[in-house]
């Protein structure tokens, strides 16, 4: 699978993405300080045997390809951002929209903001309230030797997970270190620091279109208890609460993760052919 990469000029911005395939789109957005390559396996299975879809992996602004925003900016203007950016892209057609951890928060933002812009919502950890997160007691299920997290690097994954299996460590490596490695750290710990937080996050996000959201059990760097919550205003909406998974839930359990986001793509099809009254 070869991803098509270019550069939008967003005002003083430049915003990276990559894609592949053709027909109607699906944007998907990343974590915090992660790039496209943290998303890019975790949704393109689900594509292995289905045509018709254009999936776009955006960088967010100071990750990836993209360029950070002017100082002083917050969550507003990082929204305001990628809905340019998305446009740019599709022009005026309706997309699929999908986010992980903080990709997920802006893609709840996105929703809130223009509900009639998108088909369908898929949210994997998502934060819900950056500044008062309900998180679980740590736990693991399988601890692994000191051994596997002798590098700094790797150190640094061993609170986004329970199941220390090295297979789930190595995943991690492969598909979140690069886009880590080339993040502006200093851009996004001052963002975090003074701009993290969207102004309406309290807000529901509602939607009839399908939808699925993806949370770990045990995670406790955004936890679990809003997302699940999120059935009560997305009418078509699947929220599975995954045992034996962290935050890290997409890479502890990514067959039944693929499952889930297969599902929800095959159930727009249909809806997109011809949605219900």
């Amino acid at each position: 699978m070869g991803l098509h990469s270019g550069i939008l000029d967003i005002g003083p911005n430049r915003i990276a993405y990559h894609e592949t395939g053709t027909g109607r789109p699906l944007v998907v957005l990343h974590g915090w300080t992660m790039d496209h390559r943290s998303v890019v396996d975790i949704f393109e299975p689900a594509f292995d045997d289905r045509a018709g879809w254009r999936r776009i992996y955006l960088d967010l602004p100071g990750m990836g390809g993209s360029s950070p925003l002017p100082a002083g900016s917050n969550a507003q203007d990082m929204l305001e951002t990628v809905e340019q950016a998305i446009s740019a892209l599709v022009g005026d057609a309706s997309y699929a929209l999908a986010g992980m951890s903080y990709g997920g928060y802006l893609a709840q933002g996105m929703v809130r903001r223009r509900p009639d812009a998108v088909l369908g919502l898929a949210l994997v950890v998502p934060v819900m309230r950056a500044g008062e997160r309900i998180l679980p007691d740590p736990m693991k299920v399988r601890v692994s030797p000191d051994s596997e997290f002798t590098d700094p690097l790797s150190r640094q994954f061993r609170p986004f997970i329970v199941d220390e299996d090295p297979a789930v460590l190595e995943r991690m490596r492969a598909e979140i270190l690069p886009g880590v490695s080339v993040a502006d750290h200093e851009f996004l710990e001052a963002f975090q620091a003074t701009g993290y937080r969207l102004d309406d996050e309290a807000e529901p996000t509602v939607l009839d279109g399908p939808s699925v959201v993806i949370a770990g059990r045990h995670d406790t760097v955004v936890g679990y208890e809003r997302a699940s919550l999120l059935s009560q205003h997305l009418a078509r909406g699947t929220v599975a609460v995954l045992a034996g998974g962290g935050h890290g839930v997409a890479h502890e359990r990514p067959a039944t993760v693929t499952a889930l986001i297969t599902d929800w793509i095959a159930r727009l099809d249909p809806w997109l052919t011809s949605p219900p009254p």
